[in-house]
């Protein structure tokens, strides 16, 4: 989130009047004696715009302005100019009163308001952020990161290469920390690569780029990362594999351990216990996002997500809200709930039981602090509660899956007999991470080899998505098919046999989305690789 810039500029404009030098000089005209002074910033203070806007892109500008310059404006002695990105919008001005509509451009919108009375001008710029990133079905990623082209599959441990990525890639202060799970640390890249096979910069969690030690163990243990994030000048960063949050005081920019001040699921740094199961406690945790001043996190291996009203600053702290059990004391964790949940708020008369909400295996997790959206990844579905949780087990709103109608098919599920295999509708299969910008919804649906985008937050049960990449339609889900013939594409590797090949359009089990700068990195674990879309250079398919 980029904070509102303000550029108070005071521009001197030429012709100045000079004196005269005959006798006439001395005079002055009674024009003279009415002339207003110069204009000032303070003149433009009462006018305002958000830094970040979300949802709708059609804003409004205008504002009071003081009477003196209300007068002027409406005489016509001071003339106004908008502009949006360098291009000029039309500017009302009623009673004194400057006001226009805005419709926002993709990402970074420069408006620039000026004032001019001949004599003087001065000039207010804004920055208003737009988060957005337009792209289009079955669209070719621009850099791939983690190969030297978008054909190969390599999974070595070196500075550009990856074993098995999950989570989200993360962003901070110009830098990218991508997530290594299989060898157990964090690639960061000072820049973002704009080349295939790029090196990192430094790596988190070992020693060197050779090394890919970890079992879990230990006080700088980084066993398993897969979601960042930046608060407060602190690093948090899950281990699945440790069962916790490592947080630390700084963020780091160099090579080495990770040494937590404090960690959120265990009792101590030292410590990577998963059998119990409270309210402090974490077992495989995949996901967790800070937002409001709340920490949620998918406790995915006891089938729950925990929320902490207020940021831990310790070890051991217990949650205050759980979701997906009753309490906090987890039952049969060793079962997780795989069948669809029946009590679904779209059309809840028609419920076959009351059972309470059960959550299997929860994958990514998303929240502005007023929405909550959970990828329920067992279950196939998405949950969403348009309100953010305040009670244990509290009910969604919305759920999305597992079956979304697709537009122009018919009701029916798909046949066993198909080759390859269609669907009349489209099913998540094991909802994975997800991310959303605060306009846009990216989630992985991983057994379907791709990534599904909604250009607005889903406000309606099964709402269809608007963007699939990795296939070219919602029918199809085979893993690398280029071609969508169903089949997975190989090559002959001149010894007899077959290797399977990738290209810069098609995923295998995605596991991970994040934008930032007007791009979108997805995870591409099945591949060992991440890749970059650029956004189009269009808002055609802006809402």
């Amino acid at each position: 989130m980029k904070n509102l810039r303000e550029s108070l500029l005071l521009l001197s404009m030429a012709g100045l009047l000079t004196a005269c030098s005959d006798s006439d000089s001395s005079r002055t005209t009674d024009r003279d004696e009415a002339a207003a002074p110069p204009l000032t910033v303070q003149a433009l203070e009462p006018l305002t715009l958000p830094a970040t806007q979300f949802g709708d892109r059609a804003i409004r500008f205008d504002g009071d302005l003081s009477d003196a310059l209300q007068a002027r404006l409406d005489s016509g002695a001071v003339t106004v100019s908008l502009t949006q990105n360098a291009e000029a919008i039309p500017v009302d001005i009623v009673d004194g009163r400057i006001s226009t509509s805005l419709t926002l451009d993709n990402n970074i919108n420069t408006i620039r308001l000026t004032l001019n009375d001949g004599n003087s001008e001065v000039m207010r710029e804004f920055t208003v952020d737009f988060p957005f990133v337009s792209l289009s079905t079955f669209q070719s990623a621009d850099v791939v990161v983690g190969q030297t082209d978008f054909t190969q599959i390599n999974s070595d441990t070196t500075a550009s290469n990856f074993s098995t990525p999950y989570g989200n890639a993360y962003i901070y202060e110009g830098r990218l920390y991508l997530p290594d799970y299989g060898n157990n640390r964090i690639l960061g890249f000072n820049e973002i690569p704009t080349n295939n096979g790029a090196s990192a910069d430094f790596v988190l969690g070992q020693e060197d780029f050779i090394s890919a030690n970890s079992d879990g163990d230990g006080l700088v243990s980084l066993g398993g990362p897969q979601t960042m994030q930046v608060v407060d000048g602190k690093f948090y960063v899950i281990t699945y594999d440790a069962h916790r949050i490592v947080v630390t005081d700084e963020v780091p920019t160099t090579t080495g351990q990770l040494l937590p001040s404090f960690v959120v699921g265990q009792a101590s740094p030292e410590a990577n216990e998963s059998e119990d199961c409270s309210a402090a406690t974490l077992n495989s945790p995949e996901t967790f996002i800070i937002s409001d001043g709340k920490l949620i996190v998918t406790d995915t291996s006891n089938n729950r997500v925990l929320i902490w009203n207020t940021l831990p600053t310790v070890s051991g702290v217990a949650a205050d809200v759980v979701l997906g059990h009753d309490n906090f004391t987890c039952g049969d964790i060793d079962t997780p709930t795989v069948e669809p949940i029946t009590l679904l708020p779209v059309n809840p008369e028609e419920a076959e039981t009351d059972e309470p909400l059960s959550i299997g295996s929860p994958g990514g997790v998303w929240s502005n602090g007023e929405m909550l959206i959970v990828a329920d990844s067992d279950n196939d579905q998405l949950l969403i509660w348009q309100s953010f949780p305040t009670t244990n087990n509290q009910e969604p709103d919305l759920i999305i899956g597992p079956e979304i109608m697709v537009a122009g098919t018919e009701d029916t599920a798909p046949s066993e007999s198909e080759e390859p295999e269609t669907l009349e509708v489209t099913s998540l299969d094991f909802p994975y991470h997800l991310y959303s910008n605060g306009n846009q919804l990216f989630l992985s649906d991983f057994e379907n080899n791709r990534v599904l985008v909604w250009n607005t937050l889903p406000t309606s049960t099964n709402q269809e998505p608007d963007v699939i990449l990795g296939q070219s339609n919602l029918q199809a889900n085979t893993e690398n098919d280029d071609n969508q013939d169903g089949q997975s594409d190989r090559v002959d590797n001149g010894e007899s046999e077959t290797t399977r090949v990738t290209s810069a359009r098609t995923l295998s089990n995605p596991a991970g989305a994040y934008t930032a700068n007007n791009q979108l990195i997805i995870t591409d674990e099945g591949n060992s690789r991440y890749l970059i879309f650029n956004g189009l250079d269009t808002s055609s398919l802006a809402p």
